[in-house]
């Protein structure tokens, strides 16, 4: 298992596989690093699986977007001579792709570019039902709970000059001074 914060990701390795968890792992700090930088504007958006629709054999991009899914289709589509398209979606929060990244990592090609396999199929398919964290095994944890309020006592000696201040009368002929001052004898400073 992978923990990071709230969040928590199988790798899918047994004990024996200490190898192959450590390259998960690094291929998941990595991605956590890179997708840091640009997602805190945006926490939740969409999902996206973007290809041709016309090749099943045509490689996918895999990415996250808070912004036009659309916007998203054509920046991609810049300097690319085949027509792209979204092929599947879904609404989910940033740290999703992550995960998913990290589960498709066996046919990952070049960045966010995936060959086509059954599992990166089955991701499609759990994207279009709108049940792709189900299907990466995503529990939702609950809020943490509200830290408790603790109440500020003043500073120390406040309570003292704040009862001196409301025994003595004050006027704009005779301004508030310290009760230090006032109690000692005149011309005794």
């Amino acid at each position: 298992m992978i923990r990071y914060r709230d969040t928590v990701v199988s790798t899918g390795c047994a004990e024996h596989e200490l190898a192959k968890a450590e390259e998960m792992l690094a291929a998941f700090d990595e991605t956590r690093r890179r997708v840091k930088r640009r997602r805190h504007r945006y926490p939740t958006g969409h999902i996206y699986f973007i290809s041709r629709p016309d090749d099943p054999s045509y490689p996918v991009k895999v990415g996250y977007t808070g912004a036009s899914l659309y916007m998203r289709v054509a920046n991609v589509q810049v300097g690319n001579p085949h027509r792209l398209d979204v092929i599947a979606s879904c609404e989910a929060h940033y740290t999703t792709e992550l995960k998913l990244h990290l589960r498709l990592g066996e046919g990952r090609l070049l960045g966010e570019w995936f060959a086509r396999s059954e599992l990166l199929q089955e991701a499609m398919s759990a994207a279009k039902g709108g049940r792709l964290e189900e299907w990466l095994g995503i529990v939702s944890m609950p809020p943490d709970p509200p830290a408790p309020v603790i109440e500020k006592r003043p500073a120390r000696g406040t309570e003292r000059v704040l009862a001196a201040a409301s025994r003595r009368p004050t006027s704009a002929k005779r301004p508030y001074r310290p009760a230090a001052a006032v109690d000692t004898p005149t011309g005794a400073r």
